[in-house]
């Protein structure tokens, strides 16, 4: 199994974005950039953003995805005191099927640790090509096949 641990604000969004659209909003070709590795990869999507928190922020989310024909298999938990990299150690540690994970945050806090597994991306900007190519480059295709809408 192969995961991709989505942040949301600084990754699907900019602050640009954010200021002129509010918090919560969701960029439709960002949203398409990372079906474009979900479907390349095979990944499964786990929410570590703290729109996780809230069910009506989750809702929004599962919503977009669902879009572009990607589904939410998940979310972390909340560890009072921790940093998000606890919280994605956590889930990995209840989840050993999984075999390759990246992690795509503007929060270096959620990536200590994870080494080669951490994609950070610039908030000003949100998620690129550049990055998008890395993480299909770091977990690897699908053997050419892109997954199903209805998966």
């Amino acid at each position: 199994m192969k995961v991709i641990f989505l942040d949301v604000d600084g990754v699907l969004n900019s602050h640009a974005l954010i200021y002129h659209y509010g918090f919560d909003y969701i960029d439709e070709g960002l949203l398409e950039l990372l079906a474009t590795v979900v479907n390349k990869t095979g990944s499964e999507v786990v929410l570590s953003s703290t729109w996780r928190l809230e069910e009506r922020n989750r809702n929004l989310v599962k919503a977009s995805l669902s879009r572009f024909g990607m589904k939410l298999f998940d979310w972390t938990k909340s560890i009072a005191g921790g940093y998000r990299c606890d919280e994605i150690s956590e889930w990995l540690n209840r989840h050993p099927k999984v075999k390759k994970y990246a992690i795509l945050d503007d929060d270096p806090d959620a990536g200590c640790g994870a080494g080669k597994n951490f994609f950070m991306t610039d908030p000003d900007v949100g998620m690129t090509n550049e990055i998008a190519n890395k993480i299909i480059k770091h977990l690897g295709r699908n053997n050419g096949q892109l997954r199903s809408r209805d998966n």
